[in-house]
């Protein structure tokens, strides 16, 4: 994993971005959103908010410091729905108040996403592993860049896939986060309980095929889900999800269906389908 490699993709995704909704209508500003309940202006808010927060985290990192800030909680503590309707509180908040007006909100990103891509460029090789914050746990500075593209990328498409339905999770990215995906640091941010509000606790195992040169295997037991890169040395699961990096991304933050996509053929599920019935138990979203 080359952090380069991934902050490029962030700049392509937030550059891109800002052009379009430099061009939006006051419809299309208004419009709702693929995230509920926010409207696609305050998604871009958000992306203001989250990409401010994690420049402050990996700047705090190349100064030495990786404690929280104020008023944030130790890493690694909780899950992420358990503090959305506060993210989704704030996000309203701004685009109603300070960053009210569209042209404001734009720069704002802008602005923000400039600093981001100048402070990361003069991150030296060794640097990259300094230990920064999240709430998810703490992570390299490079692992702080996948959660950033993981908001870029998802975002952007909860927002032009609202007005465009055929608009699709950038390519690249979806690829690169796949070591996301299978990082047990950071994945905990999306994955719920498997035992949470059902009876079914059957071990379960069941292997992903991202169409790349190594499958993911997604394992429940005992109330744990994990994810992981398969070794060549293991048998194969008795269930295999095939679908692409890009539909995959949607399904593990609770985007899409895996039921619909399957019907429109989008998803394919050899062996055992009975252990797919919980999947959307497992991924909340974020």
């Amino acid at each position: 994993m080359n952090p380069e490699d991934i902050l490029s993709a962030i700049n392509k995704i937030s550059s891109n971005t800002i052009g379009k909704l430099e061009e939006f209508s006051s419809f299309e500003w208004d419009a709702p959103s693929r995230c509920h309940m926010w409207a696609n202006k305050d998604v871009a808010a958000h992306l203001v908010a989250t990409l401010g927060f994690n420049l402050n985290s990996i700047t705090m990192a190349l100064s030495g410091n990786s404690l929280p800030g104020e008023g944030m909680p130790n890493p690694g503590t909780f899950h992420s729905t358990q503090i959305a309707p506060g993210i989704a509180s704030r996000a309203i908040q701004l685009s109603e108040t300070s960053l009210r007006n569209k042209t404001t909100l734009v720069k704002a990103l802008s602005d923000i996403q400039q600093d981001f891509n100048e402070t990361c460029k003069t991150i030296n090789k060794s640097r990259w592993e300094l230990k920064a914050y999240h709430p998810v746990n703490m992570l390299s500075i490079s692992e702080m860049l996948l959660i950033v593209l993981l908001e870029v990328s998802l975002h952007t498409w909860d927002i032009f896939n609202s007005l465009q339905d055929d608009y699709v999770v950038d390519e690249e990215s979806a690829i690169l986060l796949v070591n996301l995906w299978k990082n047990p640091k950071a994945n905990r941010w999306f994955i719920v309980d498997p035992s949470g509000d059902s009876p079914d606790v059957t071990p379960k195992v069941i292997d992903i095929d991202l169409g790349l040169e190594k499958k993911l295997r997604l394992t429940t037991y005992k109330g744990t889900l994990d994810i992981f890169e398969k070794a060549d040395t293991m048998d194969l699961a008795p269930t295999t999800i095939q679908t692409s990096p890009r539909d995959f991304s949607l399904l593990i933050t609770a985007r899409k269906n895996l039921f619909d996509l399957i019907d429109q053929k989008k998803v394919t599920v050899e062996g055992n389908k009975k252990n797919v019935l919980m999947f959307h138990h497992w991924f909340k979203g974020t």
